[in-house]
């Protein structure tokens, strides 16, 4: 899945799930980010490093780019 998809995908749902008081699109995209950013961590720290491991992180980092667009 390309990472503008992975991103709409990941926004579209956090917007639906009922957080009291989490209803911003601003709010949604922190929830997103943050999900995002537990794979790139545990990619980065526990993961065996290598090109495949690098192309990965890679790709979400271009999904964390991809949702601060949204």
């Amino acid at each position: 899945m390309y990472p503008k998809a992975k991103a709409k995908e990941l926004f579209d749902k956090y917007q639906f799930v009922e957080i009291q008081n989490y209803s911003s699109k601003h709010e949604v995209k922190d929830c997103a980010l943050i999900a995002v950013e537990e794979i790139i961590d545990y990619m980065t720290d526990v993961m065996k490093w290598d090109e495949e491991t690098n192309g990965n992180i890679l790709y979400w980092e271009e999904v964390k780019d991809e949702i601060n667009l949204l």
